[in-house]
């Protein structure tokens, strides 16, 4: 599979998604190369973020990692791929 296809099935999938902790995906443009377009992040991305700080600290690293994975969690409840645990 070329790079491109993969690249427009990720974005495809990412159009769907809805989340707090998702940025959200507006559109692509397509000129001599894709680029997406999300809505805008006051204090930049995850990358902008690394790049000035460094090496996060623990308890944030965890924090962030504790959101991407209640994101996930929540994706795949809702496409109904795993069903909800109470504990």
């Amino acid at each position: 599979m070329c790079y491109r296809r993969i690249f427009l099935k990720e974005l495809a999938l990412w159009q769907k998604l809805r989340h707090p902790n998702i940025v959200q995906f507006l559109g692509i443009l397509d000129s001599d190369r894709l680029i997406f377009l999300t809505e805008y992040l006051k204090n930049g991305s995850l990358h902008d973020i690394l790049r000035k700080k460094g090496r996060l600290d623990s308890l944030t690293a965890v924090c962030y990692a504790l959101d991407i994975a209640r994101c996930i969690i929540s994706h795949l409840f809702l496409k109904k791929l795993i069903p909800l645990i109470s504990l």
